[in-house]
């Protein structure tokens, strides 16, 4: 029976070690894009800063985890199984924050993009500011969006970057053949949303009920090492 409680724990350990993994690249991918297309030069990498630290952070913290009980378990080591629990249990409560605040800052997100894409277009109307059209003809292009509301903005001109390359008409794009999704809630909440909120939820619930189930086999591999150190000692 101890054995099976060892084999269970050291495949939990491993499981731990691999969603660790997962959150470290994650975090790597969001550092990546962020600043590979230009948006926080524009908007600013405010929650996407945020949640590359906090998958940072969980996902080392879950890997160290991991680590410690794996080798605390393989030399019946009570104090590093004691910690590993500690640690375990504090990372759990991390997740479920970090849970929480993913669909919270969704809202949060798309508000501030918005309404920073607006007061832009604002400028560009009103003061004839040179930075805006460069930063929303990449914005257009990269997620297939027109106009900070809708198309309709850009009339009587609409930039080619609103058509895909193949329903461009000798260069230009028309209303018919334009994207028909608005940048306003794409810009930055798109890959915000879909690919970090949803994926860092799910990751986050996962490896939320792992560290439960990992932290209740810690304490009952404390248990058996306490009972096994009382035996060897008698």
């Amino acid at each position: 029976m101890k054995d099976v409680k060892k084999i269970v724990f050291y495949v939990l350990g491993v499981l731990l070690g691999a969603c660790a993994f997962v959150e470290v690249t994650i975090a790597a991918m969001i550092y990546y894009k962020t600043y590979s297309s230009g948006i926080h030069e524009f908007i600013g990498y405010g929650s996407s800063g945020a949640a590359m630290i906090w998958l940072m952070t969980s996902g080392s913290l879950v890997f160290f985890c991991s680590a410690l009980g794996i080798y605390g378990a393989i030399n019946n080591n009570r104090s590093c199984l004691i910690l590993c629990t500690v640690l375990t249990f504090t990372n759990y409560i991390i997740h479920v924050l970090g849970l929480s605040s993913a669909f919270i800052s969704n809202l949060i997100i798309e508000r501030d993009a918005v309404e920073e894409l607006e007061f832009r277009r604002g400028q560009y109307v009103y003061h004839n500011t040179t930075d805006f059209i460069p930063f929303m003809d990449m914005l257009q292009r990269t997620f297939s969006c027109c106009g900070v509301k809708d198309v309709t903005e850009w009339l009587p001109e609409i930039p080619a970057s609103c058509c895909a390359q193949q329903y461009l008409r000798n260069g230009n794009c028309t209303v018919a053949r334009a994207f028909d999704r608005s940048c306003g809630s794409l810009a930055y909440v798109s890959w915000e949303e879909q690919s970090f909120t949803l994926y860092e939820a799910a990751l986050a619930s996962f490896v939320a009920t792992l560290q439960l189930v990992f932290g209740g086999f810690t304490i009952a591999i404390i248990r058996s090492t306490s009972s096994y150190a009382r035996a060897a000692s008698n």
